[in-house]
């Protein structure tokens, strides 16, 4: 896959640095993980958002990430990077592994491989947290076909058999958060809109055919230990 200027494409401008908003995306879907002096491997860290975050956290960072550019600019920043987990040293694991908006952008038998890598890198008690676009939402699928570089449809049950088939006793997937740009009143507006929006459909679907929140999420995330 070819990711030149995709940099620019997604607008990452401020690279190593989660906006308060991301910040506090990161906060909830990590609420039930302990960050603090854990060692935490983000695959396809992408901006570096999330690396920064758990950085100021208190977590021991490293990265993986196919282009050139962004892995340049985190070690200019001081964070050890890798172009492919295969790199790592064999005696390097990890309390956390993260992949958020990654598996997508992989064909099935690239994902089957990278969870089975992922597996073997995580420490004993250790947990893996994945996010990707919902396709059981047709939320989730505005975002699968907005990007190019996508290639598999996911979803929370897809990836439960993924993730039990490669070896993973505890799979748990639920709704993921939805970032909210705080910089714009008329974008906060906008937001509050949706959310009651998102309140009334939800509440149809789960009083006439007893769906949960999944139906309108656009992303979901799933825990795998």
């Amino acid at each position: 896959m070819d990711y030149s200027g995709y940099r620019d494409w997604k607008s990452w401008d401020n690279l190593f640095c989660a906006s308060s908003s991301e910040e506090a995306l990161f906060n909830n879907e990590f609420n039930s993980i302990i960050i603090s002096e854990k060692d935490l491997l983000d695959i396809g860290f992408g901006s570096g958002a999330l690396l920064d975050w758990a950085r100021r956290k208190g977590a021991r960072v490293q990265g993986v990430e196919v282009q050139e550019e962004l892995l340049l600019a985190a070690e200019g920043c001081g964070i050890t990077v890798w172009p492919s987990i295969k790199d790592i040293p064999s005696d390097s694991n990890f309390d956390v592994i993260s992949l958020f908006d990654v598996l997508e952008h992989l064909s099935k038998d690239e994902i089957i491989e990278l969870l089975g890598q992922c597996r073997r890198r995580l420490n004993k008690n250790g947990c893996m947290v994945i996010r990707v676009p919902n396709c059981q939402s047709h939320l989730g699928l505005s975002l699968q076909f907005a990007d190019p570089t996508h290639i598999s449809m996911l979803s929370g049950p897809i990836l439960m058999k993924i993730l039990q088939d490669s070896g993973f006793e505890s799979v748990e997937y639920r709704a993921a958060s939805y970032l909210v740009d705080n910089a714009s009143f008329l974008r906060k507006v906008k937001h509050l809109i949706q959310r009651f929006l998102r309140f009334l459909y939800r509440s149809f679907f789960s009083i006439t055919w007893g769906k949960s929140g999944l139906i309108i999420s656009h992303n979901v995330l799933v825990f795998a230990k």
